[in-house]
């Protein structure tokens, strides 16, 4: 509302998605869980880069074709210490100027402490072994749990069967783990649930 945006939201990265923690008009709502596929992924892989990205991105709104005119779309990565803890996103149909967007940066990082310290508070897990994979070996291990082959989980994310056999063995390797069940073991303790959210 501060910045003239019909439609924004506010939500946490845990376990391979963002769950929506706030949010105003045509957004998923709250407590919605998005996976972090494709744009997403690249935005928040760690070090974060601290930068505005503008792209649509459909997974984070619901809006149906083109309802308002010249919508301008915002995502800025909520960090703390370069990690990637959640992301805002705002749409407007007025582009924001630079003074609103240095005050956004600076609201993120303020989030970004808050939401790490909620977190570490929340959860005794010890989840710093994540940092190890690449935000592809993660989305991998997330949906580990559901017990899938290597070909239905190459169809959910969009690559070959051998690519994701490939991140498989490098998860074993990185995590000193001996094969997938204790993978999908290890995932579920992280909070992955059988359906990789």
């Amino acid at each position: 509302m501060q910045f003239g945006a019909p439609h924004g939201l506010i939500s946490q990265q845990h376990a391979g998605a963002l769950k929506i923690l706030a949010q105003r008009g045509k957004t998923f709502p709250i407590g919605a869980r998005v996976p972090m596929l494709g744009a997403l992924a690249v935005w928040l892989k760690e070090p974060i880069h601290f930068e505005v990205h503008n792209q649509f991105v459909p997974s984070l709104w619901t809006i149906q074709g083109n309802t308002e005119p010249a919508l301008h779309c915002y995502h800025l990565p909520i960090a703390c210490q370069q990690r990637a803890v959640g992301l805002l996103g705002l749409m407007t149909s007025n582009p924001l100027n630079a003074n609103s967007l240095q005050v956004l940066h600076s609201i993120c990082g303020l989030l970004g402490f808050a939401l790490r310290g909620q977190t570490q508070t929340a959860t005794a897990i010890d989840d710093s072994y994540l940092q190890k994979l690449t935000p592809r070996e993660r989305e991998v291990f997330a949906l580990l749990p559901s017990g899938a082959s290597n070909a239905l989980l190459a169809e959910k994310l969009g690559i070959s069967p051998g690519t994701v056999k490939i991140h498989i063995e490098r998860i074993l390797s990185k995590l000193d783990l001996n094969d997938r069940t204790q993978a999908a073991v290890k995932a579920v303790e992280a909070g992955f649930k059988s359906d990789g959210l």
